[in-house]
């Protein structure tokens, strides 16, 4: 699995899903997978970003937002991915503003 923070709350109930989730990968170059994005700028520089919404009319399942960024940093690529089971088109701001903080600093030399 390469390099993740992923950020999920915890619960003290046994749920089935969390209801919410981000994380932040450093992905593999074989791994960047853009098809179907739209492309974007992210913090001045080109990014790939996809919204897929599901509206929860099918059995036992909610309704559901998975927004993934895809982008570069001195060569590396990351994928950042919000998810929520509930119904939103687009990126709450609160979240974009949150996602908008990413940081890369290059590891030194050693």
């Amino acid at each position: 699995m390469p390099p993740t923070i992923a950020i999920s709350p915890r619960s003290t109930r046994v749920t089935r899903r969390y209801g919410v989730s981000l994380s932040v990968t450093q992905l593999p170059e074989d791994r960047v997978d853009i098809e179907g994005f739209r492309h974007s700028e992210f913090q001045g520089q080109p990014a790939h970003e996809h919204i897929t919404t599901r509206d929860g009319s099918f059995m036992d399942d909610p309704p559901a937002m998975s927004y993934t960024l895809c982008f570069q940093r001195e060569g590396i690529w990351f994928e950042i991915r919000y998810s929520i089971f509930d119904s939103y088109d687009d990126l709450p701001d609160m979240i974009e503003s949150y996602i908008a903080t990413f940081r890369y600093t290059k590891k030194a030399e050693q």
